[in-house]
């Protein structure tokens, strides 16, 4: 069904809304295109969106979002809720997947693995979309979409530049370590605030692994 790989497509750019987006695309041996999958699913208007914690103000916006866009499209968008815990990732997908719905669409937690699950969802016909952060396990498996990260964090700390009075104190938190998505923010914020406004001090750094509760608590 061309619709449905249409409303695939607007996601993506709808993923690009907070920055300049990455769009990697698995290769053909990685499943079933999105055109394939409305055969497979018997032609279901339902997508599956499993969010990584609604608990979470921008995966909650996120989630909300893909909602009124799919209504756009005509497809119900059901939205599953991981709760930032990466053991229920496999078991959502094994229940999304058990709905036979007309795509997946996933908001990973970065510990979770499921690329194995993806993979076979994919074999059974039924598209899955990556969005936000990459698979740990294989970033080129899966069609993703994530923002471009270092102009993320450059264009919010461009802002905090201009705003920041003399002599400001800072914090930063970061997301989880290692990964290229927190590299690349915290180079952005580097370069565009810290390198440029020697006035402003930072006093504390610390890893918040992109979750709102460990950040309230460090703070």
């Amino acid at each position: 069904m061309k619709k449905i790989a249409l409303l695939l497509a607007v996601l993506m750019v709808l993923m690009c809304t907070l920055g300049a987006c990455d769009k990697k695309e698995a290769g053909s041996s990685s499943g079933a295109s999105a055109g394939d999958s409305s055969k497979a699913a018997g032609g279901t208007k339902e997508i599956v969106y499993l969010s990584r914690s609604m608990s979470d103000p921008f995966a909650a916006w996120l989630a909300n979002s893909i909602q009124a866009k799919g209504a756009e499209y005509g497809f119900t968008v059901s939205v599953m809720d991981q709760q930032n815990d990466a053991a229920k990732a496999v078991e959502m997908l094994e229940t999304a997947m058990n709905k036979k719905p007309a795509a997946i669409i996933l908001q990973p937690n970065a510990d979770a693995q499921v690329l194995s699950t993806i993979k076979r969802s994919q074999e059974q016909g039924i598209p899955v979309l990556v969005v936000n952060l990459p698979l740990m396990e294989d970033p080129s498996a899966v069609p993703t979409v994530v923002c471009d990260d270092y102009s993320l964090g450059a264009t919010l700390a461009a802002e905090a530049a201009k705003n920041l009075p003399e002599n400001a104190n800072v914090v930063i938190l970061n997301g989880i370590p290692g990964m290229s998505v927190t590299t690349e923010r915290r180079r952005g914020f580097q370069e565009a605030l810290l390198d440029k406004r020697k006035d402003v001090k930072l006093l504390d750094e610390q890893d918040a692994n992109f979750n709102k509760d460990e950040a309230m608590n460090i703070m």
